[in-house]
This record gives C-alpha cells, sequence and structure tokens, in this order.
C-alpha cells in the first residue's frame, strides 16, 4: 500500500516536468521548492515559533533564486544562440563590444589620471593593458545597464499584458523570471565593486601594472632617491613615486646644471 503510494506520487511529479523546455522545468521545479517552501515553514512556525521558520527560510530561499536565476540563463540563452546565428546580430554585437572597449579605454585613463594626478597620455603603454584588464568590469557594467532597463520595462508593462491564446508562458513565471533577472543584476553589479574597491585585488593588480610598466629605478635627474621610482612627462619635467608612502609627485627633472 505504502509502496503503491509511493509510485503514484512519483509519477505525479514526474509528470508535472513532461513536455516542458529545459528552463521550464526549472521554472516548475522553482515554483514546486516555493509551494514546499510555504507548507514546511507554515509547520516549523506551529512546531517551532519563530526559530524554526527562519531556518527553512535560509535554506529555500536560496535554492527558489538559485534555480530561478538558472532557469533564466538558459532561457535567454537558447534566444541568444538562435541570434547569434544572423548576420546583424553579430554587426551589432560587434559594434557593442568596440562601444565597450572604449569605454574600458577612458575607465583606463580615468584610473591613471586619479592614481598618478597626471595626464594619461603620458603612460601609453599601462593604458594599453589597463583597458585590456578593465574588459571585464565594461562588460559587467553594460550588462547591469541593460537589465536594469529590461527588469524596468517588464515591471511596468508585462503585468497589463493581456494573455493570448498562443502565450506559452503562464502569469506566474513572469514573475519567477522577473526573480531570476534581478538576481542576475544584482550579482552583476556587485562584481562591479571588485574594480571599483580600492582595497580589491583588481584595483591593487591596476597600480602593479601602471608602476612596473611606466616606472623605473635608474634616473639621471638627480631629485629622484634612489628607493623612489620616476617616469618622465614632457618638457623636463617627470613623475616621481615614492613607495613608503604610495605617494606622486611632479617636478622638473634636477641635472645638476647650474643655472645662470
Amino acid at each position: 500500500m505504502i509502496k503503491r503510494i509511493k509510485e503514484e506520487l512519483l509519477s505525479r511529479f514526474i509528470s508535472q516536468f513532461e513536455g516542458l523546455a529545459l528552463h521550464d522545468k526549472f521554472y516548475k521545479a522553482g515554483a514546486l521548492s516555493f509551494g514546499l517552501y510555504m507548507i514546511l515553514g507554515i509547520i516549523a512556525l506551529i512546531i517551532f515559533k519563530q526559530a524554526g521558520i527562519q531556518i527553512v527560510a535560509n535554506a529555500f530561499v536560496f535554492i527558489i533564486l538559485s534555480v530561478f536565476t538558472i532557469a533564466v540563463a538558459i532561457e535567454y540563452w537558447y534566444q541568444l544562440e538562435k541570434l547569434y546565428s544572423k548576420k546583424w546580430f553579430k554587426w551589432v554585437l560587434g559594434g557593442i563590444a568596440v562601444l565597450i572597449y572604449k569605454y574600458s579605454e577612458l575607465h583606463a585613463e580615468d584610473f591613471i589620471n586619479e592614481f598618478t594626478l597626471n595626464e594619461p597620455s603620458y603612460f601609453p603603454t599601462g593604458s594599453a593593458v589597463l583597458a585590456t584588464i578593465f574588459l571585464p568590469y565594461s562588460w559587467l557594467v553594460a550588462v547591469s545597464s541593460f537589465l536594469t532597463l529590461f527588469i524596468f520595462i517588464n515591471w511596468f508593462f508585462i503585468p497589463i499584458e493581456r494573455s493570448t491564446e498562443k502565450r506559452q508562458l503562464e502569469g506566474w513565471k513572469y514573475l519567477a523570471r522577473f526573480i531570476g533577472l534581478s538576481v542576475i543584476l544584482v550579482w552583476a553589479q556587485k562584481s562591479t565593486k571588485l574594480f571599483e574597491d580600492q582595497d580589491s585585488y583588481a584595483y591593487l593588480f591596476a597600480k602593479h601594472i601602471i608602476i612596473s610598466t611606466e616606472y623605473f629605478e635608474n634616473s639621471h635627474c638627480l631629485n629622484v632617491k634612489e628607493s623612489e621610482l620616476s617616469a618622465y612627462l614632457d618638457r623636463g619635467h617627470i613623475s616621481i613615486f615614492t613607495p613608503s608612502n604610495q605617494s606622486f609627485r611632479t617636478e622638473e627633472c634636477d641635472l645638476g646644471i647650474t643655472k645662470r
């Protein structure tokens, strides 16, 4: 009897996913997880009070968010895969890539200007290297901006969209998609902090790139100490870096020639 009940329940559970696309299966799994969360949450609240529901919430919220995020990633991967076969999409993607690289160059120049207190044009090698290093950051900013716009449009237009017979997704799946997109957006924005936080490894690595590619130990200028590094600017001026206090100063190169 018990075995038959188990088989019946298992059969009904499997039937919930039959005929669905892969991303729809994840959406369905997320919905079932939410239903199970509600049931267990009520039971935990009755038996263990507030402490019990907190334990259930900590476990299930992570699972539900992860499942919806995977569903969104798979769903849009299918769509992008179809678009990628079209020539116009490749041209558009190429144009976006160029714009993102230009943004990466601007970000590298801003970093150099803020770090060295000098014009980035004096450090061409460091600028080129940093523009490449900051590409992941630039793509994350682009993805975050696109998702923000997309979620904004979904939030205001999808709730009032009228259903049609040809629609394949039910209303609750729009909420699941919104949740998944929001999770991706939050993680993309958090990832950008890895490049913006001054204590992050990416920020420290960018500093190291500038120092190692543009500043040198040996200098013919007498006003550069042995413990300092220098980079030639123009018109006899140099940028001096002091490692002990991580500071920069710009001075005229002292060649020891007496001026009259």
